[in-house]
């Protein structure tokens, strides 16, 4: 059998209209410190909200019978906000909300942003149990 995968990337754009700015547009952070300038962050991703085009290609998954797949450059967690199922996605700079134990692999979905991007080290405790009932690593 033949299986059709239907994928798509998605970057900062698609969350311009949720208050996130992007990076490399006219105003974007990085164009502003490369002109010198100091860019006006400031970025609340606990309250940014879903854009029409995250649900809209939660919509689109939904509506097709092959796989779909997402691939995202983006740490705001607006895809799964949105519905988007994890094992749909793949988050390449990680995601503000997740932090994941380097000892024991697992991940953790947080309420709140974590202190890092990019799944950096937090210092927060892994809560998992190993053998012998010993308490994992720092996250």
């Amino acid at each position: 059998a033949v299986v059709s995968t239907q994928s798509t990337g998605t970057g900062a754009g698609i969350s311009t209209a949720s208050g996130i700015p992007d990076f490399r547009g006219p105003k974007g952070v990085w164009t502003l410190e490369e002109m010198g300038l100091r860019p006006d962050v400031n970025i609340d991703f606990q309250t940014a909200r879903p854009t029409f085009t995250h649900f809209a290609i939660v919509e689109i998954c939904k509506m097709l019978d092959k796989l779909c797949y997402v691939v995202s450059q983006n740490v705001d967690n607006l895809h799964m906000r949105a519905g988007l199922a994890k094992d749909k996605l793949s988050e390449v700079h990680g995601n503000i909300f997740t932090e994941k134990c380097p000892s024991c692999g697992r991940e953790f979905e947080r309420a709140q942003p974590t202190k890092s991007i990019g799944m950096k080290k937090t210092g927060n405790l892994c809560t998992a149990r190993k053998i012998r009932n010993i308490k994992c690593r720092l996250i």
